[in-house]
């Protein structure tokens, strides 16, 4: 689901008469959209995307999400210890060296939203991370957030959002590349 924070409500017109009255629909289907009590805006007619844009337009900042970082760092050590336990050794270090690479990119470039977004499709991203077990999990855990899981017509994405703590996201990188260390004996040789 796309806007986690916002209610979607669904009114039956035949079945409610007078709220359709009071709400002046007159065409169907009619989305309105409120805020605080009162009607911000309105559109009539399917149009997707023009309904995406208005819901965009109006749903405000998607609130940051606060982790306990005891259960983030939890969470990180069980997705860590799940990627570590796949029988085949290369494909974890490669999951290991392309999260770091990622994360790498990030930290260098904070503002360049092409490093914060992930297409689930993109052919790296699927078969050196997603396919590992605790891949997916890693990323989720070092701040990354799932967008467009189901969605028809868009690529489903793992998105670092604007507010992500940076600092948290260093030390993963730092932990990772302790384990990648450990891995190949060389930290410098961790490559994607």
């Amino acid at each position: 689901m796309e806007f986690t924070w916002v209610d979607f409500l669904k009114v039956d017109v035949d079945a409610n008469q007078d709220t359709a009255q009071a709400c002046g629909i007159r065409a169907m289907p009619t989305f309105q959209i409120f805020r605080g009590g009162a009607k911000v805006a309105e559109m009539r007619g399917a149009n997707p995307d023009g309904l995406r844009q208005l819901i965009i337009q109006h749903a405000g900042e998607k609130p940051a999400v606060k982790v306990d970082p005891a259960a983030r760092h939890k969470q990180q050590r069980d997705a860590l210890a799940a990627l570590l336990a796949v029988a085949d050794k290369q494909r974890s270090h490669a999951a290991v060296a392309t999260i770091i690479k990622i994360i790498a990119n990030v930290l260098s470039s904070p503002t360049e939203p092409k490093y914060r977004a992930l297409k689930a499709e993109n052919k790296a991203v699927k078969e050196k991370i997603l396919s590992c077990p605790g891949g997916r999990q890693l990323l989720l855990a070092a701040g990354f957030e799932e967008k467009d899981v189901g969605m028809i017509a868009r690529p489903e994405m793992l998105v670092l959002p604007d507010n992500a703590d940076l600092t948290q996201l260093e030390q993963v990188r730092s932990a990772l590349e302790d384990v990648a260390s450990h891995l190949t004996g060389n930290a410098t040789s961790v490559s994607s």
